[in-house]
């Protein structure tokens, strides 16, 4: 009988060794397989977050994967300075080139921005604020309403910078406008149209006495090469004659459709009262800004002064062409 407790003892002693070994190498494959689980959770998060952000993956054929994947992290891990420098590139690039004017002729034009908040097309001002005008009384004020477009284009007509796509010119071809003036305005229409992008448009007003659309099309002209030819054919017919009365030609660019983004107004001369006060009555809801041009002469200097600012535009003199 004491053998046998003895050999019991030893019996219950193995087996509780053994299950307790069981019990170890459970445990063991248990935070073994836990760890791989946690790993393959955690690589497959931040997989995910990777391609989340750098826009997943792209078409390829086979064996493109890794290069793109390789190429795509190299493009999002930037410094600041390196994307600040990268923005800056890519605005350049979308900027519209529009040419300096180069004429020796318009060097010393001195440019006025009437607008009080410094912007185009923002609203008109009170017309009431600017005192008595040239040729008629006080103006009540010119009401809201909404401005002439932005765009991503622009222009520039004698050292005036304008925005938006469309652009109307309406010029001066009376007959103070002979000789070295009309040259130098063939000249600086043509360059001011050449420096249009291709979706833009424009239209040339003439005046005189009367006003009439230059061209045969009575509508707005594609900034094409197409549409640039036609221009440079029909700004040599610009020749000077007659009296100065903007009025008309005016009321043709306000009755385009669609409306200009920008107007650019250029005289030699006076006009006849009361000029002023229509013009702002025709703009008063169409807020389209007027960037007037006195060139040779500043006899109608303060109305073209206040038909700028009143439309938030801007104004310049030119000289006398030498």
């Amino acid at each position: 009988m004491p053998v046998t407790r003895s050999t019991d003892s030893e019996f219950e002693q193995d087996r509780a060794a053994e299950v307790a070994r069981s019990l170890r190498r459970w445990f063991t494959r248990a935070a073994v397989t836990g760890v791989i689980v946690s790993l393959l959770i955690h690589a497959t998060g931040l997989l995910g977050a990777a391609f989340w952000r750098i826009g997943g993956w792209r078409s390829g054929g086979p064996g493109e994967g890794a290069s793109q994947v390789g190429s795509a992290i190299d493009m999002a891990v930037v410094s600041e300075g390196e994307l600040t420098t990268l923005q800056e590139s890519a605005i350049a690039l979308q900027t519209p080139s529009v040419p300096d004017a180069t004429s020796g002729d318009i060097q010393n034009a001195e440019i006025v921005d009437t607008a009080p908040g410094g912007g185009e097309g923002e609203g008109m001002g009170e017309l009431g604020e600017l005192g008595p005008l040239a040729g008629g009384g006080d103006v009540t004020g010119a009401g809201d309403g909404t401005g002439g477009g932005g765009g991503g284009g622009g222009a520039n007509f004698f050292g005036l910078e304008a925005r938006g796509n469309r652009f109307a010119y309406i010029v001066d071809v009376s007959g103070s406008m002979g000789g070295k003036r009309i040259e130098t305005l063939r000249r600086e229409l043509g360059n001011s149209i050449k420096g249009l992008l291709e979706n833009s448009q424009f239209v040339v007003v003439q005046f005189d006495d009367n006003a009439s659309i230059v061209g045969e099309r009575q509508t707005w002209t594609d900034g094409t090469v197409s549409g640039k030819r036609t221009a440079e054919a029909m700004i040599n017919t610009l020749n000077p004659g007659g009296g100065t009365n903007p009025l008309p030609a005016v009321e043709i660019v306000f009755k385009l459709r669609p409306r200009p983004d920008a107007i650019y107004f250029m005289t030699d001369g006076e006009f006849p009262a009361g000029t002023l006060e229509e013009i702002t009555r025709l703009n008063k809801t169409l807020r389209i800004p007027i960037h007037t041009i006195c060139f040779g002469s500043q006899a109608g200097q303060d109305a073209m002064r206040k038909i700028a600012q009143v439309s938030r535009g801007k104004y310049t003199f030119v000289p006398e062409p030498p």
